[in-house]
């Protein structure tokens, strides 16, 4: 594309799910990088019996 990565479009979607009683938070956040690829970042955090749970996943989408 011909830019530098900071001025990328970027998409962020948020939700929350209940999971088990739990109440689970996710946002995915992806940058195209160009019309056949797509990089991803996908977040989730919550609180499962007062202990703090975090994950991250990075994700390549290509068609």
């Amino acid at each position: 594309m011909g830019c530098g990565i900071e001025k990328l479009a970027r998409l962020i979607g948020r939700t929350q799910a209940t999971i088990d009683g739990t109440m689970m938070d996710m946002t995915v956040r992806l940058i195209v990088v160009s019309p056949d690829q797509i990089y991803g970042i996908f977040h989730t955090s919550a609180a499962a019996n007062g202990i703090p749970v975090k994950s991250w996943r990075t994700v390549t989408l290509t068609r």
